[in-house]
Order: C-alpha cells, then sequence, then structure tokens
C-alpha cells in the first residue's frame, strides 16, 4: 500500500517518459490541489513492456490513493521545494532538459532508483518460504513446501493486513494515532504501525475462525473432486513438481550423450589425423609452406642445379663453417617457386637431403645414383640402374668440410697422408 501513498511518487522515474511525465503532473495537480488534467490524445497511447495502454486510464489508478498532505509531508520528492519547482519546469517543458533536468535525474537515481523496488512481488514470496524451508525443507516435497508457501500469501498474510487495517482505525476513531519521528533523511514521517500486541492477534484469529466456517462438507467434497480432476490432467503442483524433475533429468541424460558422442568424435579426428601421414611425392619437392620443404641445404642445392647459385647466400672463409647457406628458408622457396612460375611442387633435382647421416663426398658427382637421378630429371623417366665397365672408378671417399662436394677437407687429407 505505502507504493500507492507514500511513494507514489517513485513514479517519476519510470522507464516510459511519457508515463513518468503524466505521472509527474498528476501528482502536481493533487499537490496543488487541484483536479487531474487530461492527457492529450497524441500521447496518451504509450507501449509498456510490449503492451498498448492508455495514459488516461492508467495514471487516475496510480495516483487514486495520494493526497496533498502525503505529498507535503511524507513522499519522496515533494516535500522538498526546489524539487517540486523543477518538477514544474518538467511538467511545462515536456522533458528532462537543461539544469533543472539533470537535478531531477540525480534525484531519480539516489532517491528513487536506489531503493529495494525492484523484483519486490519475488521477494514476498522468498521471505515467506525461507523460514519454512529452513527448518524442513530437506524432510518436505516440493508440492508440500508450494502449499504451505501458498496459504500463507494468499490466505494467512491476507487476514494479517485486514485485522493491521481495522486496528489502526479503530485506534485513529478512538483518537489515538501513531507517533511523528524524524526518518535518516529528517524528514517527518509517522512511525510505522506495530503488527503485534493481543488485539491484533485476536482480530486474526476470529477472521481464521470465520474463514474455518465457510469450509462445509460439501465445499470440502467440491474442493475434492477438483483436485482429483487436476491430478488426472496432470495439472496439480505435485504432477509439476515431477514433470520438472522428469525435464531435469531428461536435460542431464541429453548434455552426458552429447559429451560422449563429442569425445568420441574428437577421439576419431585424432586417430585418423595419426593414421594419416603426410603423403610425400617421390622425386618431387614440396614447396607449399616452410614446414614441407626440406632443409635450407637442400634448397640451396636445388637452386644450384638450376643456375641460380647467385641467389643463395653462403658464410665466407673466415667464418667457423666456411661455405654454409645463410639464406633463409623463405628466401630459398620464393626463389624456386618463382623460377617455376608460381608451382608448389617441383622436380627435385638432387639426391641430397641435407641430414647429418647423408653428406656429400670427392667422386659423388660421377656415381651411378646421381647419373639416374640427373636422367630422371632430363627424360622424366626412371631408366634402369646399369653398370658401364667403362665408367672411370669412383675416387675414394674423402669427407669435405663443406657441403657442396667440391672442397676437401684438409685434417682428412692430412690424415690419409
Amino acid at each position: 500500500m505505502r507504493w500507492l501513498t507514500a511513494l507514489v511518487d517513485c513514479s517519476l522515474a519510470h522507464h516510459n517518459s511519457g508515463l513518468a511525465l503524466a505521472c509527474a503532473a498528476a501528482l502536481l495537480a493533487i499537490y496543488d490541489g487541484e483536479t487531474l488534467p487530461v492527457v492529450p490524445a497524441a500521447s496518451a497511447k504509450q507501449t509498456i513492456d510490449g503492451e498498448v495502454v492508455d495514459l488516461n486510464e492508467v495514471v487516475p489508478l496510480i495516483v487514486q490513493f495520494a493526497d496533498a498532505e502525503t505529498l507535503h509531508e511524507s513522499s519522496v520528492i515533494f516535500p522538498d521545494e526546489a524539487a517540486v519547482a523543477d518538477i514544474r519546469e518538467w511538467v511545462a517543458a515536456g522533458e528532462l532538459r537543461d539544469e533543472w533536468g539533470l537535478r531531477l535525474q540525480t534525484q531519480f537515481k539516489s532517491l528513487i532508483l536506489g531503493r529495494p523496488i525492484h523484483s519486490h512481488w519475488a521477494e514476498r514470496a522468498v521471505n515467506a518460504a525461507s523460514s519454512i524451508v529452513q527448518k524442513c525443507g530437506a524432510h518436505e516435497r516440493e508440492d508440500r513446501l508450494s502449499d504451505k508457501v501458498s496459504f500463507i500469501i494468499n490466505e494467512m498474510r491476507v487476514l494479517m493486513r485486514e485485522a493491521a487495517h481495522e486496528t489502526e482505525a479503530e485506534r485513529a476513531a478512538s483518537g489515538g494515532g501513531r507517533v511523528w519521528v524524524l526518518d535518516a533523511r529528517k524528514i517527518r514521517r509517522q512511525q510505522r504501525p506495530s503488527h503485534g500486541g493481543k488485539r491484533l492477534m485476536g482480530l486474526v484469529i476470529r477472521k481464521i475462525e470465520a474463514k474455518a466456517a465457510k469450509m462445509t462438507p460439501s465445499f470440502q467434497a467440491e474442493a475434492t473432486k477438483q483436485a482429483a480432476k487436476r491430478k488426472a490432467a496432470r495439472m496439480d503442483r505435485r504432477s509439476h513438481a515431477a514433470k520438472r524433475v522428469e525435464e531435469k533429468l531428461g536435460n542431464q541424460q541429453k548434455t552426458a550423450d552429447k559429451r560422449k558422442l563429442d569425445d568420441a568424435a574428437s577421439s576419431a579426428v585424432a586417430l585418423a589425423a595419426k593414421s594419416n601421414p603426410r603423403k610425400v611425392a617421390l622425386n618431387q619437392l614440396d614447396l607449399s609452406s616452410p614446414t614441407a620443404a626440406p632443409t635450407v641445404a637442400v634448397l640451396a642445392m636445388e637452386c644450384e642445379c638450376r643456375d641460380l647459385g647467385e641467389k643463395v647466400k653462403r658464410s665466407g672463409a673466415r667464418a667457423k663453417v666456411p661455405g654454409e647457406v645463410t639464406s633463409s628458408k623463405a628466401d630459398l622457396i620464393s626463389v624456386l617457386v618463382s623460377h617455376h612460375k608460381g608451382a608448389t611442387t617441383v622436380p627435385k633435382m638432387t639426391s641430397y637431403d641435407g641430414s647429418k647421416k647423408s653428406k656429400s663426398f670427392v667422386g659423388d658427382s660421377g656415381s651411378a645414383a646421381t647419373r639416374l637421378q640427373e636422367t630422371y630429371n632430363k627424360h622424366n623417366s626412371a631408366p634402369h640402374a646399369t653398370t658401364d665397365e667403362s665408367d672411370p672408378p669412383p675416387a675414394p671417399p674423402v669427407a669435405t668440410g663443406t657441403r657442396t662436394g667440391t672442397r676437401t677437407n684438409t685434417r682428412a687429407n692430412s690424415n690419409s697422408g
């Protein structure tokens, strides 16, 4: 009830600006003792939370319990005369603007939006059920708890409010009223009514007896009949609770099954990737990426076999490893790809694989394997390896200090000598 009397001016901070302005004009008229103004037809129709409403019907319902005395003494905004002057500016202008608009918005944020008015209806059920759940929540079914909470909110608290209202009316009729006090903002308010006392509890008990007197045998028989119908149609509280539990278990099972399928699919993909290694073309170079391409040593030799040696950078004679390739792999790949007009799969013109286990030796250029490779590169066919007795015997293998096979290692020569 306080939201329609002492806190009715909280409607000025409504998110719908048309409704807020209409409430401000109506409350200002009540504050001045005038009749309620009529909202113009152009702005009377407003869409609030997806529903079209007529402000000329809604605003009178909001301010029906407001009076000038309450607005002057115990409301939120109107006790401040400076705020009332700003509200007059707002109603005259039709929108919040200028300095007075900023002052009103500041008061709306601090005095109205800062109040615990959000989810107020849900909090009523939470407060009513908290004590029951804490005492016996683990030992009762959900439908029984729901019945108790519904009885407290819809029956007992209604009777207690009626009894409190009657007690307050009797106190006012006898000449006694609530004491006026100052709140934290130094605003005079009436002290909250007491919801205890023998008089109030006696009224509640009599109202419960009057309510119980209406429970005649015929009423009980009809209630039992209707309950059986709802149970058969699975529309009672127990059926709703069981249905919700079934849906929860079903969703959990679906999630578990989906997780199993995802794990199985990921495992299958991983196993397929492991069982399908990268295919390497024989006598071909894959230059599609630095990872697929061979080492820089092999790429350098491939460039030199194509008369592109001037584009290969090697270390000098004073380097730690003379003649070592210093060009980057990306540069050498670019040279080969450009030479073959953008092709990323090119013929391999050397049998050297660039590993530590396979190094060139003196006389390797005249070996049968090298001649076989050169024949394949020229004719694009793989001839049979034949032994030619007229070929000169190969020189004894001597390890070289470079990878090109053109210079010998002095240490190896001195050791052999």
